[in-house]
């Protein structure tokens, strides 16, 4: 057994206590069946993984121990741990990640874990196969709840030649997606449904409570309720978070400006017809959401566990300084003025959950660690539909809506064409469309160029007066925007790009702004600085690509593998663009002759494959411009013809300059 190898493998992938757990788990299974190496080259695990098959019935039934391994405490438990590390190994050569593999359990295998949980009870079945007795997730059959992640690792035994992962061997994520895929309901641990539905959100309460009686006893009380003013005194909005809570939601109290010392859930929306406690600043119109389930946090984590205490002090300090709205503390890591109750996004809330593993070797209440950001969007500003997209494109429906699917699947897609197309004009709708409003805060754009880098989109250092300092580049900073506001889709326009240096541009991102690696899961340090970083899945790109440029090199695999192409053509022929000029003034002549003169001119680009091709034909936007003033539709186009068409002719055909004077007499001969 190559055990120095597989030793690496494993403090790359799980927890340190994992690591010694399957060492001795493999070492054992060496000795009884022989190298585990020349078992896995001879394609012999499956047969290893058959000897250690116990069920449930076995137990129920008092069978003895089919296994060559000396085994004196819970049978059961215990072999289901050896087939675990046997599955451990199989990824270990197969170079697999931690959670390797694609294949799913089916249906039966899912209903058989559900068996295998019937006859167990939670206790026993959690113990066996390693899960925690914390839950989150639950997933319904015939009324009945079960633990959606552990049915989900479980269920993998009963695959052909499977074997059950355990809690870090599989993802609470994925587990949630591929059981609802398969019809199951997923309900969260106070009973509301997940199907369709928004993720769970975390908030964090500062209080004082110390002195207050109204926070320490009564039922607005600490951990009985969440209760403001609507307004500031100066009449701001700055409570407004209030009313985004809902129920099921996660609430954090962040005590006396000294340590979160308890956990909530949120058991209703906001009641806005509540008036503040008389004798109290906060008297008058009000805000009250109801609490349930109150846990006092033992030990509490003070705020110098985290705001004092490396690396998560510098994560903070970096997150703040990234671009991230609403905290509760600054980027000098002192705690902000007001700020009663601010969300906990997935990469804050990840680093103050680490903090209190490392202080009180527990994770937080109610932490799934797999905290997923919704991409499902509501609409804010202007409500803006594709219906109203197609209103001032020259798409047709069925083509829009085909664009509009493969962005929201692969989640980046590139638009492509020769100039003139309408590449930036659609970018700009189709991402209304998409967010469901012309929210221009939402929307990112950048332009790449060959001296655009690194440090411009991700992240890098700047000077100061003091030195250097770590800031965020545009992306990043887009980024924590809308991690902050996870019930809304964002959209982040490239320009132009192909002409940057695209790995050296992009970095990480290459892996993180994959459509399946959109979540905290994913999250990693960026190369500068410490603070974990993921793109979140509410986060749309759109890069805008022009084929004619000669001097952009080709686009490489790996971001092809990336994003969805989609071509755009001129649409000279489009009913819309004709209607369009005829608004304008044009006549019907002029615009007649232009569409047949230009089509034919692109016929003739189209067909010179050896230069040039469809990529470089011309464009209905060239003529989108429309007459100025009191210039007519004859002179408007003829303007159009000498000052962008036949520039960019001459540009085609540098070398052939006899073809161009052709055209130039074609394109403005007389009508």
């Amino acid at each position: 057994m190559n055990e120095s190898g597989f030793r690496e493998w494993l403090r790359t992938n799980y927890k340190p206590n994992t690591v010694s757990t399957k060492l001795h788990e493999c070492r054992n299974l060496a000795a009884a069946y022989g190298d585990l190496d020349e078992h896995y080259d001879a394609d012999r695990l499956d047969g290893v993984m058959q000897a250690l098959a116990y069920t449930a019935q076995d137990r129920a039934a008092d069978r003895p121990n089919p296994s060559k391994l000396s085994i004196t405490s819970d049978l059961y438990r215990d072999l289901s741990n050896y087939r675990t590390a046997i599955n451990y190994y199989r990824n270990f050569r197969q170079g697999a990640s931690r959670r390797g593999g694609n294949r799913r359990p089916d249906i039966d295998a899912v209903h058989k874990a559900m068996n295998e949980y019937d006859a167990l009870g939670f206790d026993e079945f959690m113990e066996a196969y390693n899960f925690g007795s914390g839950i989150s997730y639950w997933v319904l059959r015939d009324g009945k709840r079960y633990p959606s992640k552990a049915i989900f690792g479980v269920a993998h035994q009963f695959m052909p030649n499977g074997a059950p992962l355990d809690n870090e061997g599989c993802s609470g994520t994925d587990a949630r997606k591929h059981l609802e895929s398969l019809g199951f309901e997923i309900q969260t641990d106070d009973g509301q449904s997940t199907s369709h539905d928004r993720s769970r959100r975390y908030w964090i309460e500062k209080t004082l409570v110390t002195g207050r009686l109204d926070r320490e006893q009564g039922e607005h009380s600490l951990g009985r309720a969440l209760w403001s003013p609507q307004r500031s005194k100066s009449g701001g909005d700055i409570y407004s978070n209030m009313r985004a809570v809902q129920p099921g939601d996660v609430v954090f109290h962040l005590t006396d400006n000294e340590a979160i010392t308890g956990v909530s859930i949120a058991s209703d929306a906001v009641d806005d017809s509540f008036q503040g406690l008389a004798g109290t600043d906060w008297e008058g119109a009000a805000y009250r959401v109801a609490l349930r389930d109150y846990e006092a946090l033992v030990p509490t984590l003070d705020r110098s566990a985290f705001l004092a205490t490396e690396p998560f002090a510098t994560e903070l300090s970096e997150l703040a300084k990234s671009g991230a709205k609403g905290l509760f503390y600054n980027a000098h890591r002192g705690l902000n003025q007001g700020a009663y109750l601010t969300e906990a996004t997935p990469t804050l809330l990840s680093i103050l959950n680490r903090a209190y593993q490392a202080f009180a070797g527990q994770s937080l209440p109610h932490v799934d660690e797999d905290v997923v950001v919704s991409s499902a969007p509501a609409a804010t500003g202007n409500s803006y539909t594709l219906d109203d997209a197609l209103e001032e494109l020259f798409l047709d429906r069925a083509e829009a809506e085909q664009i509009m699917l493969l962005w929201q699947a692969k989640r980046n897609i590139i638009l492509q064409g020769p100039p003139g197309v309408g590449k930036s004009f659609a970018a700009q709708r189709l991402a209304f469309a998409l967010m469901g409003a012309t929210d221009r805060d939402r929307l990112g754009f950048v332009q790449f160029h060959q001296s655009y880098s690194y440090e411009d989109f991700v992240e890098g250092y700047r000077p100061t007066a003091e030195g250097f300092e770590l800031r965020p580049g545009k992306f990043v900073e887009f980024c924590r925007r809308a991690e902050a506001d996870p019930q809304n889709s964002y959209v982040f326009v490239i320009d132009e790009i192909n002409r940057g240096n695209l790995s050296k541009i992009l970095g990480e991102l290459m892996l993180l702004i994959e459509a399946d690696k959109r979540s905290p899961d994913w999250a990693m340090a960026l190369a500068s600085g410490k603070v974990p970083f993921h793109v979140p899945g509410n986060v749309y790109l759109l890069g805008l690509m022009n084929t004619a440029d000669r001097s952009l090199a080709v686009v490489d695999y790996a971001l092809r593998r990336r994003f969805a192409f989609v071509d755009l053509v001129p649409k000279l022929n489009s009913p819309k663009f004709r209607s369009q000029l005829d608004q304008a003034g044009v006549s019907h002549e002029v615009i007649n002759a232009l569409i047949m003169r230009v089509d034919a001119l692109n016929d003739e680009i189209a067909s010179d494959t050896t230069n040039l091709g469809r990529g470089f034909e011309i464009g209905h936007s060239f003529f989108c411009s429309y007459p100025w003033k009191l210039e007519d539709g004859w002179i408007w186009y003829e303007r159009v013809i000498r000052t962008e068409i036949l520039h960019l002719l001459r540009e085609y055909w540098f070398d052939a300059p006899g073809k161009v004077a052709h055209w130039e007499s074609e394109l403005l001969a007389p009508l």
